[in-house]
């Protein structure tokens, strides 16, 4: 979305570039960048302010008064809030109040309390609608003290409120989510996972499916995965999900976990991560070790020499030649997995991998490639990690069994069930997953897993305990096949349909 030359390149300066659900620094860094160069709008800022604006212009008909005679408290002080505010401040101007006069009008409520002059690591945003106050922690507190005459809910992120989908839907529905921005992905799955029926597929379905084709490796490698070093390039979601799914299957192998976590390291658009880097987020905080700093995957390849490099940041080509060639010259097998999608994102392409690396590579994408064919007439057919191949055998087992919440053991579980169903014939042609034409069988094994893990764990609500588990799940399971309705049809015999003739 920050090269919008490309698309009027392509559409011409008339197109129109509707954006919504980013991140809000990105959201509001666009919008201020663009806005006055491009025909574009976001929905989430301009949409919906005009929607409560109209609504408060309303309003004013009955309470009888202007905008400028209200003051208002927002609950919340994101996109949503921040694009309805500035509206409510050009409707207050409208009618004839110098801006300052009408920003102060305005207060805001966050997640750390009333937004006040002084406090840390405001936007910019929020910085516009500080005003000098006392610090409150409580919108009951801030509604006593400033005695508004409206209040608005401007939650940015409405998952937030899990009870709504559970009071309507019941305790059994499950809530799989995605595409959250990171911070909100990580803070929401930390909150819910244990107390709802909830997964977030771009962490920890991305993870099985990553973890699945890293298991099916070994075979080839002939090693554990406590055995390898592994470098990420990119720290987002998928990469903390897979990091952190890793660490798991190293654990069962072992290991003790300050030990696994230090097997892994990462690489973000600033660098490797290290301890004592500035901005770092908990998560990246896990995984950062003790080194020098390094900006450049190509060298933190060289100076780590790992066993296995996997790119999940979207950026095409960042797995150079320079990399795949010490990669192969560093490993007999060297595992590398460029899982970004779509195709034109991926780190690097199959057949750059197995011709860089004399076909020792074990490749894995996030995208589909065409079988690569060597100069020595070897065919590799590359696998592709897809989360199709978790995503729907978790959820059944879930539901089938009313599982009480989903623990990350069985995305673990899932990964050992999908890797073995890989056979020795897939390996040697190239595959480090079942074919997607087998994904019906292979969502049925990890449903029943799931479904055997939550009553091993009493995790299942769902009673009496079914002594036929496979029978269970397959009673689920979504067929294509019906019964034919037309009518039965019958043919007489042929001597009966003789024609006959009488002579009188």
């Amino acid at each position: 979305m920050d090269k919008y030359n490309t698309e009027s390149y392509m559409y011409g300066m008339n197109c129109l570039i509707q954006f919504e659900d980013f991140a809000n620094v990105n959201a509001f860094r666009l919008l201020h960048k663009y806005r006055n160069q491009y025909l574009t709008f976001n929905d989430d800022i301009q949409g919906t302010a005009a929607v409560a604006v109209a609504g408060l212009l309303a309003a004013l008909r009955i309470t009888k008064n202007r905008m400028s005679d209200h003051t208002i408290v927002f609950q919340g002080a994101g996109e949503a809030a921040m694009g309805i505010a500035e509206l409510i401040v050009m409707a207050m101007e409208k009618e004839g109040l110098p801006q300052d006069k009408c920003v102060r009008k305005i207060w805001m409520v966050d997640s750390k309390g009333l937004i006040v002059k002084g406090r840390d690591h405001l936007t910019p945003e929020k910085q516009r609608f500080a005003h000098e106050h006392t610090q409150m922690k409580s919108l009951e507190d801030v509604v006593k003290e400033l005695k508004p005459t409206a209040i608005i809910e401007g939650t940015p992120c409405r998952m937030d409120k899990y009870n709504t989908e559970s009071y309507m839907y019941g305790m059994n529905c499950l809530i799989q989510f995605e595409d959250f921005a990171n911070v909100n992905a990580f803070r929401l799955l930390h909150k819910y996972r244990n107390q709802y029926l909830t997964f977030n597929d771009d962490i920890q379905g991305t993870a099985a499916v990553a973890v699945a084709g890293l298991l099916a490796a070994l075979r080839i490698t002939k090693n554990r995965m406590s055995d390898h070093t592994i470098v990420f390039q990119g720290a987002g979601e998928a990469a903390m999900g897979i990091a952190e799914l890793i660490v798991m299957a190293m654990e069962k192998e072992g290991l003790p976990q300050d030990k696994c976590v230090r097997k892994i390291w990462m690489v973000d658009s600033k660098g490797l991560i290290v301890k004592g880097r500035d901005h770092l987020t908990p998560e990246k905080q896990r995984f950062a070790h003790e080194h020098t700093q390094m900006k450049s995957l190509e060298d933190v390849v060289k100076e780590l020499k790992p066993t296995a490099i996997i790119g999940v940041a979207a950026i095409a080509g960042a797995f150079t030649e320079s990399i795949i060639k010490n990669m192969a010259a560093f490993n007999e097998r060297p595992i590398i997995f460029a899982l970004s999608n779509p195709t034109s994102k991926a780190e690097c392409t199959a057949e750059q991998c197995y011709t860089l690396t004399q076909g020792r590579g074990i490749f894995a994408s996030g995208s589909p490639f065409a079988p690569v064919t060597l100069a020595d007439g070897r065919t590799f057919f590359p696998g592709q990690g897809n989360n199709s191949y978790v995503f729907p055998g978790v959820a059944l087992g879930a539901i089938a069994c009313s599982m009480s919440h989903i623990p990350d053991q069985i995305f673990l579980i899932t990964a050992e069930t999908l890797a073995e169903l890989v056979t020795e014939k897939d390996l040697a042609e190239g595959r480090l997953y079942p074919p997607l034409t087998c994904i019906q069988d292979v969502s049925f094994k990890i449903a029943v897993k799931t479904v055997e893990y939550a009553y091993k764990h009493q995790m299942a609500m769902l009673q009496p305990e079914p002594a036929d588990k496979e029978a269970l799940v397959r009673s689920l399971v979504y067929t294509t096949d019906y019964d034919d309705f037309t009518v039965d049809s019958y043919r007489w015999p042929e001597e009966a349909m003789n024609i006959q003739t009488c002579r009188l």
